[in-house]
């Protein structure tokens, strides 16, 4: 599928639908399409968040297939901000399931309960969910704002093993089972080690472009000399090291 469609005003509503249409398929050769069309509309502030999204679902199936499994845990992490646009359950369950093989057990731990939360509300939409301070200090929508797909991501037998970890978790822990934090840089409040805003002062922060996590003031970062975009150099170097190219541009680069 190619979209060659000359951006217009009066086409808004129409790149919207179709952003959101081919963000909740999901389908690699759709996104790539999707991806290359908001390219051409980067200063349209409306469909920027859709361009971010493509871009990072991409990078997704890009490090997954490359073996980067730290970097494909980071931008599985960071979708769960965007889970309003992207299927709900599918991003709980994959980001659960790569802190899992990073061995981020905490992380790992709320992202499934709210996964299992999900899932139990798509079999039973009666039954309700209940907020919880899980997700307080995080830049992730409220389980109330969003859409949920009539049928289930996994099934029962895999969400079975998923409860059995959980609990085996419960009974070992040994930590505090939350999710990371850190302090705002300019107001002092505490944050959500991913969210890209400050909820008290509306401060905002760059995501990097391999992975999607906020670019502090503190990060080392790097901006390619093609298209201007920044990423954390951590991130940069894996990445590019396997790769040779910008995520973002696709222009050939090196490590810094």
């Amino acid at each position: 599928m190619h979209y060659k469609v000359p951006y217009h005003p009066s086409l808004l509503p129409i790149f919207k639908q179709v952003s959101v249409e081919i963000l909740l398929g999901g389908i690699d050769d759709e996104l790539k399409s999707l991806n290359a069309m908001l390219k051409h509309t980067q200063e349209v502030e409306e469909l920027s968040e859709y361009l971010y999204i493509s871009h990072f679902l991409i990078q997704k199936s890009n490090c997954q297939n490359l073996g980067l499994h730290k970097l494909h845990c980071k931008i599985c992490v960071s979708l769960l901000r965007y889970i309003k646009d992207i299927r709900p359950d599918k991003a709980f369950y994959e980001a659960g399931l790569s802190c899992k093989v990073e061995k981020q057990i905490s992380m790992s731990f709320v992202f499934f309960n709210r996964f299992l939360d999900l899932a139990d509300a798509i079999d039973d939409p009666n039954a309700g969910m209940d907020e919880n301070n899980d997700f307080v200090y995080t830049d992730i929508p409220s389980v109330f704002d969003l859409s949920l797909p009539e049928k289930n991501y996994v099934d029962e037998s895999k969400r079975s093993e998923i409860k059995d970890y959980i609990l085996s978790i419960s009974v070992q822990k040994k930590t505090e089972l939350t999710l990371p934090s850190r302090t705002c840089e300019r107001c002092g409040t505490k944050l959500y080690e991913y969210a890209l805003s400050c909820k008290k002062c509306q401060y905002k922060w760059e995501p990097c472009i391999v992975t999607g996590v906020p670019l502090f003031a503190n990060v080392p970062s790097i901006k390619c000399k093609f298209c201007g975009r920044n990423a954390a150099k951590e991130c940069w170097n894996e990445y590019v090291q396997k790769t040779q190219h910008c995520p973002w541009c696709d222009n050939v680069q090196t490590i810094y």
